[in-house]
């Protein structure tokens, strides 16, 4: 519980420093072709920062499996399952593709109104779509069977290769 409490409290806080560091909270909002192409880029960003940092480091050594397991212990996944994972885990698999993003945002296109959008969207991705018991995206599965689709978004990603995490969770009773 305080693990979860914290992934919370760290997830939030970095997000909403990330719009405080890049003013997103001064910008002046707008709606146009502009903000959904910079938003779509920044979430396509995100998802193959997340996938690689998934499969090859959460999924791929074993000192990444020691702390994604707990995560992969919920199956299938579900709205609190976003919640419960090991402090390092969460800020390695949520901070730094989220710090990763921000950065290729403000490098690209120096705007931070559709960084805000695009903040808000992979926050309620990651916490509420991605694990939801009911909508069942591609992540749901990746914890339902332990399979190799490791990204966030999509269900199109398989990348090959050992999975400590799977051989972690399969030899549990």
């Amino acid at each position: 519980l305080v693990g979860m409490y914290l992934t919370i409290i760290t997830s939030e806080s970095i997000l909403v420093g990330l719009a405080v560091l890049s003013k997103c909270f001064e910008s002046t909002p707008y709606f146009d072709s502009k903000l959904v192409f910079r938003v779509a880029s920044s979430i396509a960003f995100n998802e193959v920062l997340f996938t690689l940092t998934h499969r090859y480091f959460l999924h791929g050594t074993k000192l990444g499996a020691s702390i994604h397991a707990q995560h992969h212990c919920c199956r299938p996944s579900t709205f609190s399952s976003s919640f419960i994972f090991n402090f390092w885990d969460s800020n390695t698999e949520f901070s730094l593709t989220h710090v990763g993003m921000t950065l290729f945002h403000n490098s690209v296109f120096h705007d931070p109104f559709s960084l805000l959008v695009t903040l808000q969207i992979t926050y309620l991705w990651y916490t509420v779509v991605g694990h939801s018991e009911n909508l069942k995206c591609g992540h749901y599965f990746h914890h339902q069977y332990v399979n190799s689709n490791y990204s966030s978004y999509t269900n199109l990603v398989r990348l090959r290769g050992r999975d400590y995490v799977k051989d972690l969770v399969l030899q549990r009773p």
